[in-house]
């Protein structure tokens, strides 16, 4: 999995790494064209799809990965390192599901068409732009502002004050606030004994010192619930 992400997309990068971080909260056959929406990749999923279900599979993750992303880029006529991420998620649903219940899924793109259109270099520049503050918004200190976008949605952009949580406990219910860090928060507060888990955060905890784009994961099953 090292080797396959340094080739991903740096769209798709941290995203693939979430995915496969958290991916025992998905139900498989619920979640096969929603859980990985966030992904940049996930616009090209029919064709991706179609490319994992004629494949040959060898057995081997990254050898098939690059099999099916080569074999997809045909199709949707983009560079292979935007589909390597979403091949290995398809991979491991299909993995996980079995062959015959993975070729039946519908292989829906769940993106509105003002998403769709956006290219790589557009979400990235995206993540990385703070709200604008001014001539002397770097001056502000401890009331400087900062923009925190829940992907795929860039519409769903909302302005926190540093220092302040990335999102409100909710009821107390800890894993309903989760989420995947996808850009930016470099100072946000890790769980501890966190390693495998770098990009996931408690919202709750964590507080905001710079811009930041995120996903919300879904809640822990009970049966995962020591896996973070």
């Amino acid at each position: 999995m090292a080797e396959l992400f340094t080739q991903i997309h740096p769209v798709d990068r941290v995203a693939t790494e979430i995915w496969f971080a958290s991916c025992d909260r998905w139900t498989p056959a619920v979640s096969m064209d929603t859980s990985h929406r966030f992904l940049y990749g996930h616009r090209y999923w029919p064709r991706v799809k179609a490319a994992i279900v004629a494949a040959n599979l060898t057995g081997h993750l990254l050898d098939d990965v690059l099999t099916v992303a080569e074999a997809a880029t045909r199709t949707v006529r983009v560079d292979v390192d935007q589909l390597l991420g979403i091949a290995a998620v398809g991979l491991k649903i299909r993995e996980s599901v079995g062959p015959e219940e993975f070729t039946g899924a519908p292989g829906r793109v769940l993106l509105d068409d003002r998403v769709r259109v956006e290219t790589p270099s557009q979400v990235l520049q995206r993540r990385a732009t703070n709200v604008p503050e001014g001539l002397f918004g770097r001056f502000r200190g401890d009331r400087r502002q900062w923009r925190v976008t829940v992907e795929p949605d860039a519409a769903e952009t909302r302005v926190v004050t540093q220092g302040d949580p990335l999102a409100p406990c909710r009821g107390g219910n800890h894993d309903e606030c989760v989420v995947g860090i996808l850009a930016g928060a470099d100072r946000l507060t890790p769980l501890a004994g966190d390693e495998p888990y770098s990009l996931i955060r408690r919202a709750c905890d964590a507080r905001v010192f710079g811009r930041v784009s995120i996903i919300y994961l879904p809640p822990l099953r009970a049966a995962s619930s020591r896996s973070i």
